[in-house]
């Protein structure tokens, strides 16, 4: 199963040593979408991919065959739980019979066969997004490496789409293709034909299956023109990250070359509704794709929980300028002005969202900018409680210095990064003349709207170098929020690193009371490193999953002997994991 690459410099020949970012999908639980975000991939020197976040090793992967481009993988369902099991010839090319698991389950309905590393015959292949939430099989033949003659789409045993390749391993004749993002949030396929060059020509319609309904129903299409994937005249399209939450539809003309012009609306359905209404547009130049005279467009995050809309106007070489409005669900919350010329700069002062501003985070932030388009002076930030009056009430803010570096100063009060209804987290503490932290740092938070905020951890910064926690500290956990009230307290040294005995503590009954329910210690010389006996709580953790698992790691951090896992709540052993040194 080749994997489309967004990194290609990652593939080589004859396996190359690398190390890259690498933009993978990603499932937000929040709104139950696929978004993207980054990780390291590294090809090593003993023929291995290693997938890494934020320093965590997420899955080390052997290659045996060098004399193909690797296969990386672009989900990180498919990183954390995808693996293809079979032989290898004594080439180190695969060969015989090779089947695929998920979480070690065999899937039973994939399978296929390998003669000197090239697939060959019939196969119940993977599609390329396959995950827990699609689980849909592509079958067909293929010849030495290439599909050929009719493939299938299967998802619940049931033909959803396919067509014919051509022996130059192109689509031809009529196709019903799936999305690339095709999952259960996002049942979308499109219906037309390939010219005998593998190019989309003629109509294309565009369907969808929405939930409650009983078949896919048309929702957008076009015209290709007779050189292939050029659109041309009417369309209607999909947003870019249309799915079930987010039903949004743009239609209007392209001209020949395939650029965009004239008059543009933007339409959405809200789910469980029929009928899509526009809710914004404008107009392109007849030149084509420039944006010109009065729009009004979505934010980038739109979606159910987030309809926001921007109002406002482009100058003739597709700028912003003057007065921006920021409009939710039709009551302006925000705005500012751009400069006038080519520099679509923010000037003056202005009201802004969070970037992930929704129904449970309605954070804005209002201040100046220079006229270089830098934040300068006393900005606030004020929060609105999904469950309250509607009002917007100051809970932080702080002064950035007045040159051009947009740096923060002096005391500030600052939002968690995860911010939201059910996670009220307020940082204040003091920024040098640098915009480091420094000195003490106090960690605040806000049970709900009728709660002031309490302090709840924090402790101090060095002084000098600033932005490294020294000295004893209370950190959250990382899963913290109002039915996981979690915080880990111990010691950093002096270079920012955890060393000694660290405890996890967890407010069980929300009245501030915090209990020991876990823990272990760091290398003292070391930092970082785990060692010895260790209590550790399950990623998902919350006052109804309150798992924990035991064990112990050696003196270089790995988890050796055996794991037990518990479920505190129901005090009972849940099961047990041996890992060998």
């Amino acid at each position: 199963m080749n994997f489309q690459r967004e990194n290609s410099s990652i593939c080589s020949e004859n396996w190359i040593q690398d190390s890259q970012e690498h933009k993978v999908y990603q499932l937000d639980n929040e709104e139950n979408k696929l978004v993207k975000i980054i990780i390291q991939v590294t090809l090593t020197k003993d023929q291995k991919i290693v997938y890494q976040k934020n320093g965590t090793i997420l899955r080390i992967e052997q290659v045996y065959d060098t004399s193909r481009d690797p296969e990386i993988l672009n989900y990180m369902e498919q990183i954390q739980h995808l693996s293809w099991q079979g032989q290898y010839a004594l080439n180190n090319k695969k060969n015989g019979k090779w089947m695929v698991s998920w979480d070690e389950n065999l899937i039973k309905d994939a399978s296929g066969y390998y003669y000197d590393g090239k697939k060959q015959g019939l196969w119940i292949d993977l599609i390329q997004n396959y995950w827990i939430q699609a689980q849909v099989f592509e079958t067909g033949e293929y010849l030495n490496d290439l599909k050929i003659g009719n493939w299938n789409y299967i998802c619940n045993k049931n033909k959803i789409g396919g067509g014919l390749y051509n022996k130059d391993n192109s689509k031809q004749g009529k196709w019903i293709e799936l999305d690339e993002g095709f999952c259960m949030a996002k049942k979308v396929i499109y219906r037309g034909e390939y010219n005998m060059r593998g190019m989309k020509v003629g109509i294309w319609d565009i369907y969808y299956f929405k939930d409650g309904e009983n078949q896919y129903k048309q929702i957008g299409g076009g015209s290709y023109g007779q050189e292939g994937q050029i659109k041309i005249g009417k369309w209607v399209e999909l947003d870019e990250g249309f799915y079930r939450r987010k039903q949004v539809t743009c239609s209007g003309e392209y001209n020949i070359k395939g650029m965009k012009i004239g008059r543009w609306d933007i339409c959405y359905c809200k789910d469980g509704e029929k009928q899509y209404k526009q809710i914004g547009g404008g107009l392109y130049d007849q030149e084509g794709q420039i944006k010109i005279g009065k729009w009004v467009e979505l934010d980038e995050g739109f979606y159910r929980d987030k309809q926001i809309t921007y109002h406002g106007e482009y100058e003739l070489k597709g700028m912003k300028i003057g007065r921006w409005n920021i409009v939710n669900k039709g009551q302006k919350i925000g705005g500012g002005i751009y400069s006038v010329g080519n520099s679509q700069i923010k000037i003056g002062k202005w009201t802004e969202l969070d970037e992930k501003f929704n129904r449970d985070k309605q954070v804005i932030y209002s201040g100046e900018y220079n006229m270089k388009g830098m934040k300068i002076g006393r900005w606030d930030i004020h929060y609105c409680d999904r469950w309250g009056d509607g009002e917007y009430i100051q809970i932080g803010g702080g002064s950035y210095d007045e040159g051009e570096n947009q740096i923060k100063i002096g005391r500030w009060v600052q939002l968690d990064e995860g911010f939201n209804t059910n996670k009220k987290v307020t940082y204040s503490g003091e920024y040098n003349m640098k915009g480091m932290k420094v000195g003490r740092w106090d960690i605040i938070h806000n049970k709900s709207a009728d709660d002031e905020f309490e302090y709840i951890g924090g402790g101090s910064y060095d002084e000098v170098e600033g932005q490294l926690k020294i000295g004893s500290w209370v950190d959250l956990w990382e899963g913290f929020q109002f039915y996981a009230q979690v915080t880990y307290s111990g010691e950093y040294n002096k270079k920012g690193q955890k060393i000694g005995v660290w405890q996890i503590l967890y407010d069980k009954s929300g009245d501030g009371e915090y209990e020991q329910i876990g823990g272990g210690s760091y290398d003292e010389e070391l930092g970082q490193i785990k060692i010895g006996r260790w209590v550790e709580l399950d990623e998902s953790f919350f006052e109804e999953n309150q798992i924990t698992y035991n064990g112990d790691y050696n003196m270089k951090g790995k988890k050796i002997g055996t794991w037990v896992e518990m479920d505190i709540l129901e005090n009972k052993l849940i099961g047990e994991k041996i890992y060998n040194n």
